[in-house]
């Protein structure tokens, strides 16, 4: 095996656990939103909770409600 493909699995594989077991990503996921339901930020915030836990139709479907709240106004 070459050092640069090498180089690459490796840095590959040690982002991937990195990520995936983060402390960070958790804490994000327990934080409360003080913002009204109406406003898009809600609406994003939630869609980000979603995406990090890894549901993603529900996380779509909370920027298609802020993105519609945006084309409103």
């Amino acid at each position: 095996m070459q050092p640069k493909t090498f180089f690459l699995i490796f840095f590959t594989c040690f982002f991937i656990i990195t990520w995936t077991f983060s402390p960070g990503l958790k804490a994000q996921t327990s934080q409360t939103s003080s913002v009204k339901a109406e406003e898009p930020e809600s609406s994003f915030q939630k869609a980000d909770e979603f995406f990090l836990k890894k549901d993603l139709k529900a996380a779509a479907s909370e920027i298609r409600k802020g993105a519609g709240f945006l084309k409103r106004k």
